[in-house]
């Protein structure tokens, strides 16, 4: 029997990750609906004999669905753990008497798991290994020093750290989903690099705005990460004296390289990285 956070907790959970309740104003079944407007599926918490005794056995019930896409997008060992069987009992059903899939979500970073993975578009892939997610809700939770902040906020400075979620979607629409700074347009390739990184500025202002990034081919952002290249203020790439032309080449990157485009609002940020490195434009 798995236990979980409860269903009272799970419920004002989700309801501060922007679900609404729409449950029957006649309580007429004994489950609270809740419904996100990026969700096409109600979700439903289980409520126990007695409405006041707290339930804690895989409280929370989905469509099947959209369990199919959080059991491929959530993160082994987030804590998000479904039933083996269908959920018969009760009565959430789904159109035409569907059953759904009930689920146990251990604490409130696996409500966060849930809640991005629940929340990917069809097809998107937003899983990241659960050590990764770990260190870097250790990281953000560390770098707030009590600051109070919405679950909301958190979550967005938790996937903005790993570069998912939608710090990564903000800059997909401002780079039109390609590379800064080759045009890939192979989104599992592209990374949403931060020209100044958590590590140096943990204010969250700073750390979910997208003008601080820039998306990347991977080995592009690798040598913007490491300091290896930055860029100037019309957007011509500048790289150390180590880096040779020909290293550039073998991947594939031109000595003239520049941004595709450049905003007034990405300037302070790239004279932070430029400075750090040492680059004179």
């Amino acid at each position: 029997m798995t236990k979980s956070i409860d269903n009272y907790q799970l419920r004002a959970a989700l309801l501060q990750r922007g679900f609404e309740d729409i449950t029957s104003a006649d309580r007429s079944t004994k489950s609270w609906k809740l419904q996100h407007p990026k969700m096409g599926n109600w979700v439903s918490i289980k409520l126990a004999e007695d409405t006041l005794r707290p339930m804690r056995t895989a409280p929370l019930v989905i469509h099947p669905e959209d369990a199919r896409r959080v059991a491929s997008a959530v993160p082994i060992g987030a804590g998000v753990v479904f039933e083996d069987a269908p959920y018969r009992s009760g009565s959430t059903k789904y159109a035409g008497g569907m059953p759904g899939r009930a689920l146990s979500l251990a604490n409130e970073a696996a409500v966060d798991a849930f809640v991005s993975a629940a929340l990917t578009e069809p097809g998107e892939s937003h899983a990241v290994d659960p050590l990764v997610w770990a260190a870097a809700t250790a990281d953000v939770d560390a770098g707030l020093q009590g600051r109070a902040v919405t679950a909301t906020t958190r979550t967005a400075l938790i996937e903005a750290r790993v570069g998912q979620g939608r710090y990564r979607e903000d800059l997909l629409k401002i780079w039109h989903r390609r590379c800064a700074v080759t045009g890939c347009g192979i989104e599992k390739a592209l990374v949403a690099s931060h020209a100044v990184p958590w590590r140096e500025n943990k204010d969250p202002e700073t750390c979910l705005d997208p003008y601080n990034g820039l998306l990347l081919a991977a080995s592009i952002d690798k040598l913007f990460d490491q300091g290896l290249i930055s860029f100037d203020e019309s957007g011509r790439m500048l790289r150390c004296t180590a880096l040779r032309g020909v290293d550039l080449l073998a991947l594939g990157i031109t000595a003239d390289a520049r941004l595709r485009a450049i905003s007034p609002k990405h300037q302070p940020y790239l004279a932070a990285h430029r400075n750090k490195h040492g680059f004179i434009a």
